[in-house]
């Protein structure tokens, strides 16, 4: 379990992957409820 948060607080594009993990489910969720809505999700690599 450490070695999953200890990832999870790495930066990732100046950010913790946490934060961007939250943000594509709120973009994600929007997309849901919202079809007209384009989700274009974070690519890491």
């Amino acid at each position: 379990m450490r070695a999953f948060v200890q990832r999870m607080e790495e930066k990732v594009a100046g950010q913790p992957r946490w934060n961007l993990l939250m943000q594509q489910v709120r973009e994600f969720k929007r997309f849901v409820y919202q079809p007209v809505n384009v989700y274009q999700p974070y690519l890491i690599r």
